[in-house]
């Protein structure tokens, strides 16, 4: 899957949806002057170097609660909605005192409007990419908030490598980061 592609496509379609007003609101919530984009994605934001396992997330989305879509060939699973990424990096160096409150206010968000997602699905994974199967959406419990984890969840389904998106698969994806678009300004809002 041309994740590259998928990247560009979902920056035009999301013109027309919530979630493509993402760098607007971090701008006017972040106090950022100037955003690197506008768009959801930007080339640094394209992790597709390894062919089994790739993925987008928003631009400046490393300490958020970010927009997280991919494929996971071995999987032949393709996926669209947030994620926490609690991996460490050169500009994230304790993830975990980063995440630990922002999971506790999606937590309490979740737990007031669960059946407004009960549709959609969650996995996770720890640094060694073991990975949990697919689960209904939730809250995340205290020892998933741990140094290395990744936590997904939205829209999941199948695909084979060298398989397009259809428009209604992109229309569907749109809708799903929509409504999760909710959640993230719910947890970005806040001072920490």
């Amino acid at each position: 899957m041309d994740i590259a592609n998928v990247a560009n496509v979902i920056n035009d379609k999301s013109k027309d949806y919530k979630v493509g007003n993402l760098q607007y609101f971090r701008k006017e919530y972040k106090d950022i002057q100037h955003p690197n984009t506008y768009k959801l994605f930007s080339k640094r934001t394209i992790m597709d170097d390894d062919p089994d396992n790739s993925y987008i997330f928003h631009s400046a989305g490393r300490k958020e609660f970010q927009v997280n879509v991919g494929y996971e060939k071995f999987r032949n699973e393709f996926r669209a909605g947030f994620a926490f990424s609690i991996e460490p990096s050169r500009s994230v160096t304790d993830p975990v005192s980063i995440f630990k409150p922002k999971i506790k206010i999606y937590n309490n968000y979740i737990e007031k409007n669960l059946d407004k997602f009960d549709d959609l699905m969650m996995f996770h994974h720890d640094e060694d990419y073991n990975r949990s199967s697919n689960y209904p959406i939730e809250k995340i419990e205290d020892h998933l908030i741990d140094q290395g984890m990744f936590i997904f969840m939205g829209t999941i389904f199948k695909k084979e490598a060298d398989e397009f998106l259809t428009e209604k698969e992109y229309k569907h994806i749109l809708k799903t980061l929509d409504r999760l678009y909710e959640i993230y300004k719910y947890i970005e809002k806040r001072e920490y």
